[in-house]
């Protein structure tokens, strides 16, 4: 499954989720970070989002920054 995400995937649901959460959102590079991040985020007012290595996280970020998304860190 993973083979078929790629960075216009996971920026496209995170544009999605946004109608429905208006918290922050945490792009990290694997569910290894996912797991890790999650201790110090509050869940309530941030989604961690987990891509496939650190150039997606990357790619996800200038797609958000591109359309001037507000609410994202990686």
């Amino acid at each position: 499954m993973k083979q078929f995400l790629n960075e216009n995937t996971i920026a496209n649901q995170i544009r999605m989720t946004r109608s429905q959460f208006k918290g922050a959102f945490l792009i990290v590079e694997g569910v290894a970070d996912q797991r890790f991040f999650k201790r110090f985020v509050e869940h309530v007012s941030c989604q961690i989002i987990a891509t496939n290595g650190k150039e997606m996280a990357i790619k996800v970020i200038d797609i958000l920054e591109r359309d001037r998304f507000a609410g994202i860190l990686a």
